[in-house]
């Protein structure tokens, strides 16, 4: 894919995954307890370039989450969001099915050979989608749904 293609690609599974957001809040919003705000934010990245994308800003009462876009290139996912309130950070990303892998190679003498091949994440990863990651080394991913997510925004938030 070129630059527009990827980046259209991109700015695509953000607006799916912030519908979701909005879906699993719906109760929230339409009860008037929760307001979500799209704002505009600028992002930078080598392959990408400069480009405007979108950050939800969830408003809690007096506290603000804000989901922002960090960007669609990275090892070992196809982009990353932060989900982050006055409480700390959660990390969002979408990760291929099987997530991702490490290749590991030992060379011996006498053309000797050892390989391995594992994830970095502990959890199932069954589908290609958006999953919560904690932070490493026991980087562990769990599915985004209704649940999680509202998970996610307690811990943030404080809540």
């Amino acid at each position: 894919m070129n630059r527009e293609e990827k980046l259209a690609a991109w700015k695509r599974e953000l607006d799916s995954l912030y519908k979701k957001m909005e879906e699993y809040l719906r109760g929230h919003i339409d009860s008037g307890q929760i307001k979500i705000e799209r704002r505009p934010v600028q992002l930078t990245e080598d392959d990408l370039g400069s480009y405007e994308a979108e950050a939800p800003a969830i408003l809690i009462g007096k506290d603000e989450v804000i989901a922002e876009p960090v960007a669609a290139l990275l090892i070992g996912c196809s982009g990353r969001v932060d989900l982050s309130g006055p409480w700390g950070i959660s990390r969002i990303v979408l990760l291929e099915k099987s997530g991702p892998a490490m290749n590991v190679t030992i060379s011996g003498t006498k053309n000797r050979k050892e390989t391995s091949i594992r994830s970095p994440l502990r959890g199932e990863i069954e589908h290609r989608g958006w999953y919560l990651v904690t932070p490493p080394p026991a980087a562990t991913a769990t599915l985004l749904n209704e649940d999680s997510f509202r998970d996610a925004i307690m811990d943030v938030a404080g809540g």
